[in-house]
């Protein structure tokens, strides 16, 4: 059997500017060592800001990137000046955890 490298893939907001309607704040993260979200690692989630950082996440979770990789990503609320509620610009890293087999 193949070994494929396995990531734990951390999603923390950065900024927010305006009200974010999903409660997160500076700070806040998302733990995931794909497929599954870590909950007992995870402040808050937010399914409208999932829909733009999942393509990252999957490159995060599979693809051979600089060992420092890092992604920032906004939400797709434009946030209160142009005429949404709040937007969050989040950052998104990866860490070495293991091999894991392939099935």
């Amino acid at each position: 059997m193949a070994k494929v490298k396995n990531y734990r893939i951390t999603v923390t907001a950065k900024e927010v500017k305006g009200l974010c309607l999903a409660g997160l704040g500076p700070g806040d993260r998302v733990s995931m060592v794909l497929p599954r979200v870590d909950l007992e690692n995870t402040d808050r989630i937010c399914v409208n800001a999932m829909s733009a950082l999942m393509p990252f996440i999957r490159q995060f979770s599979s693809e051979e990137l600089p060992y420092n990789a890092r992604a920032f990503v906004s939400c797709p609320d434009p946030g209160p000046t142009k005429g949404g509620h709040g937007n969050v610009l989040f950052e998104i890293t990866r860490k070495f955890i293991g091999y894991k087999k392939k099935v």
